[in-house]
């Protein structure tokens, strides 16, 4: 199902992704502060559209880039960033192996979905070369508040001592912390959408009838919107980066 509905996103994630650019961008201004500005080769899991892609590539240079993601219909817009195109691992990142050692390992808005994010943790740091760096978010608990208290759905994250525990067993960790990013909508209509065309309502099994959704927006007004009418939609990225225990 989130490689169906990632795939049904594809012609419209970048027009949508506005918060997903934002932590791209912050994931990148986090390496910068670590002071990393070359790498050998780069492992970036989930890389969809190429957002982190190219917030990396404008600070850091590479003589070897492993593109990851779970869906190949990003392979057209990930052609256009790189010529040639670079080794691209199409699967499951949980279920494919991960050949080779990697001086950084990056992965935005993307190990939320994985089943067992500690396996998957020890996994990358084996993987790190002895100065290498992991660099990712996940989003906290409170991701998304407003869908979840009107639909009940949302994913199950990670609370923060848990995450903590999950790198520092493995890495040593450098940056741990979150911030909120909120979007504003005209009407819950177009949170809909914005959810479906980027993908994010992955798990979802609501079935959108047209009085189904009269009821959420009707709920999502009253509870939610501003004076102007507008209306809010709530991320909490985490975000992580750690290195290869010296």
């Amino acid at each position: 199902m989130i490689r169906q509905r990632f795939s049904h996103a594809a012609a419209t994630y970048e027009r949508q992704a506005i918060a997903q650019k934002e932590i791209a961008h912050r994931l990148a201004q986090l390496l910068e502060v670590q002071g990393v500005t070359h790498r050998r080769r780069i492992l970036e899991i989930g890389c969809g559209s190429g957002l982190l892609t190219r917030a990396l590539r404008a600070g850091v240079t590479a003589e070897e880039w492993v593109l990851n993601d779970l869906c190949d219909s990003w392979l057209p817009a990930l052609s256009k960033l790189f010529d040639p195109l670079p080794e691209v691992w199409i699967g499951d990142i949980e279920q494919l192996p991960i050949q080779g050692s990697f001086d950084l390992i990056a992965s935005a808005s993307t190990l939320q979905w994985i089943r067992d994010l500690p396996a998957l943790i020890q996994r990358l740091a084996r993987s790190l070369t002895p100065d290498g760096v992991l660099l990712f978010n996940t989003f906290a608990e409170d991701n998304l508040p407003e869908i979840r208290a009107l639909t009940g759905e949302g994913l199950t994250y990670a609370k923060r001592e848990e995450l903590t525990a999950w790198i520092s067993a493995e890495l040593e960790p450098l940056y741990i912390g979150e911030e909120s990013i909120t979007l504003w909508f005209d009407d819950p209509v177009e949170v809909v959408r914005h959810l479906k065309q980027t993908g994010v309502n992955g798990n979802s099994r609501t079935f959108w009838t047209p009085g189904r959704l009269r009821q959420f927006s009707e709920q999502y007004c009253a509870r939610y919107a501003d004076a102007r009418g507008k209306v809010p939609l709530t991320y909490r990225p985490r975000y992580v980066v750690a290195r290869a225990k010296q």
